[in-house]
């Protein structure tokens, strides 16, 4: 009886004790969720894992959310650590979970195991994320690795350094380092510094000690990304919603970011910011950069009619008035977020953003706006890497960009960019004699399709980025045409001009024919439409040497036809040669062709395949546009299956060889 009474009294204490622990992690959880809300994220991750100790077993709950606290701290192998128990205790589940483990497992370079998962949650919800497109096909971005060179700034801190602009013949840029400024206080988010605008005076090729900017411009409270005008008599910023004293804040309780406009005095000293009109407690405002013109403003807003979170916005500035803020579009603006805009002098945005196809984290890209069907084109490594990269600026040949990459100072650092240029002159000569010839001369950069033209016989002024590569197509009276690829590649890297001359074949006067007359006579030889009499049974003979019927299954492969990594593009040297085919096929009503296009082994068989479909097709339409009936011309599409080079899946290759695989053959079929 007194063990049963023990028995019943231990059980009692146990289920005291157990209701006990579970109210003490559901009060943890409660308050790890205040911070976590708060964005006060070191103490969340501290409350979360106390209450996974009290449990002792896996909860994936508060598991989820350090991950999710270190994700959005920006420390992604501790995020990564987080996400993978969760995924080994199969509680991975939601769609956005798994989107922002893949995001992270791209800032730490698991790229094989994010693809994997953006592919299952492709499968599973039928969407195309547009990610799978870029992580096939990853190599695109290290193509410019030669082209750059970075040098970390002796301004960077311990702490965060980022976001610089050209200002008074220095940089102005944005950290939270420790300053001696009295009641310096700590952000909750991360618990460190504010962040202040800080300048520091270009000595040289490099810069000055860093001191921070007026009073009038840096508060308690953060001071974010800033743009200059009007010679830098006028700023605009970023700084938290605060005005006049008070904090605005969203009905949610959360702060935003809003730009502030100030302007310097007669004293030379900044007068008291203003806000500008674009600002709202009910959504941020940020990161500014004005247009050479001095008058368009670009910034990042997640205002109602984005395309998902922030998106890039332009505002003009007309008689006094800044106008309503019109949103960039689709072609710019994606799902994610787009942050960080700079316009350089000719009229080039940069911007930041993780929803563009890219290798990891933010990544920096650029889009002409003076084209009038403008392109987002990655700026690639070294520039960018599979950690945040973003406020990239640019003045002729050296930029800035900011950094969170391993080995750096702090978490954020700034970099210097050397871009790496050289002088190019195109020249046609004469290939027997080596004298200059006057004819013309297309030549286009591979890797952005530039173009450039002279019908002098010379082009001057070609810039090209270091490891590209030119394809050049030549033609001149009296000379065969003639095409080549340039791979500034083989030049040792302290060249920084070069001239590169085409030589050209002189055309034959006359296609020689040998004629053997009755024996005992002699040997004669006539040119291509002569006449020769022969006397031994008086027949007059024109010799007649066009061929006038193409052999069926003969393969003409247009060597001189070459397209640009991941595209499908008819470049101007590749409608030279169609143009050739066009002519033939004009002569001869009754032939027949088909057109086969193929690519290197970079990427996935599927997109290969795609690719050269594409290509085919591309190739067909220009054929019919000059005038060929469709029924004339099949298509037929390889992908990477008949490389003409051992440059297979695996195989390091340079560019050259890869280019010899990019290429479409032409058959005769009838």
């Amino acid at each position: 009886m007194k063990k049963t009474q023990l028995f019943f009294a231990l059980a009692f204490l146990w289920c005291l004790s157990s209701q006990a622990s579970e109210g003490k992690y559901e009060r943890l959880i409660l308050k790890a969720d205040k911070f976590y809300n708060e964005f006060v994220y070191p103490r969340a991750i501290d409350l979360y894992e106390k209450a996974l100790d009290l449990k002792g077993d896996f909860v994936p709950y508060p598991a989820l959310q350090i991950a999710n606290s270190y994700r959005l701290m920006n420390k992604p192998e501790q995020s990564e650590n987080w996400y993978a128990k969760v995924e080994e205790n199969n509680a991975l589940t939601s769609t956005e979970d798994k989107i922002n483990f893949s995001q992270v497992l791209l800032k730490t370079g698991q790229d094989k195991k994010a693809k994997q998962l953006i592919s299952n949650v492709e499968a599973a919800t039928q969407t195309d994320l547009g990610r799978l497109k870029s992580l096939d096909n990853i190599e695109v971005f290290y193509s410019d690795s030669a082209a750059y060179y970075l040098e970390n700034l002796p301004i960077n801190s311990d702490q965060n350094d980022f976001s610089p602009v050209f200002y008074d013949e220095g940089l102005v840029f944005v950290s939270n380092r420790k300053t001696r400024r009295l009641g310096q206080s700590t952000y909750y988010w991360d618990e460190t510094y504010f962040l202040d605008l800080f300048y520091a005076p270009f000595e040289g090729d490099s810069l000055g000690a860093a001191r921070p900017m007026s009073t009038k411009l840096n508060t308690q409270f953060h001071e974010g990304p800033a743009a200059f005008l009007e010679n830098g008599e006028h700023v605009i910023f970023t700084r938290n919603n605060f005005h006049l004293g008070q904090k605005g804040v969203s009905e949610e309780g959360v702060t935003m970011l809003s730009m502030y406009s100030a302007r310097k005095n007669e004293r030379g000293k900044w007068d008291k910011p203003a806000p500008m009109p674009f600002n709202s407690e009910d959504y941020s405002v940020g990161h500014p950069a004005v247009a050479p013109d001095g008058k368009t403003l670009y910034f990042s807003s997640d205002m109602a009619g984005t395309h998902g979170k922030a998106d890039i916005f332009k505002s003009t500035y007309e008689n006094g008035v800044w106008s309503a803020p019109i949103n960039m579009g689709d072609i710019i603006n994606t799902a994610e977020d787009e942050l960080f805009p700079y316009v350089s002098e000719d009229n080039v945005l940069y911007f930041a953003s993780m929803g563009h196809p890219g290798i990891g984290g933010l990544d920096v890209y650029k889009v002409d706006l003076n084209d009038t069907e403008p392109e987002v084109i990655n700026m690639g490594y070294p520039i960018n890497t599979t950690k945040d990269d973003f406020g990239f600026i640019l003045n002729g040949n050296i930029g800035y960009v900011s950094s969170a990459r391993d080995g750096g100072l702090g978490s954020d650092d700034i970099y210097r960019v050397n871009v790496l240029e050289m002088d190019l002159t195109v020249k046609l000569v004469d290939a027997q004699t080596g004298k200059p010839v006057e004819g013309n001369i297309a030549v286009e950069d591979q890797a952005d399709g530039s173009q450039y033209e002279s019908q002098s016989g010379a082009l001057e002024g070609i810039r090209l980025l270091r490891g590209r590569q030119l394809s050049i197509a030549a033609a001149a009276a009296g000379y065969q045409p003639a095409s080549e690829v340039f791979n500034s590649a083989t030049l040792a890297k302290s060249v920084e001009s070069h001239v590169i001359e085409v030589a050209l074949e002189p055309r034959l006067a006359k296609i020689d024919v040998l004629l053997v007359t009755n024996p005992g006579r002699a040997n004669q030889v006539i040119g291509l439409g002569e006449q020769l009499t022969i006397y031994s049974d008086y027949t007059s003979l024109k010799t007649e040497m066009d061929k006038q019927y193409a052999d069926v299954g003969e393969l003409y492969r247009l060597e001189s036809i070459f397209y640009d990594f991941n595209r499908s593009k008819i470049r101007k040297d590749a409608a030279a040669q169609l143009d050739g085919l066009v002519a033939l096929m004009k002569k001869y009503p009754a032939m027949n062709v088909e057109l086969g296009a193929h690519t290197d082994s970079r990427g996935s068989n599927t997109y290969n395949n795609c690719l050269a479909q594409r290509r085919a097709e591309k190739a067909q339409e220009y054929l019919i546009e000059k005038g060929i009936a469709a029924a004339r011309i099949a298509i037929t599409y390889f992908g990477e299956d008949k490389l003409v080079t051992n440059c297979g899946d695996g195989v390091p290759c340079d560019e050259v060889k890869h280019q010899l695989n990019r290429r479409t053959e032409i058959k005769v079929v009838k």
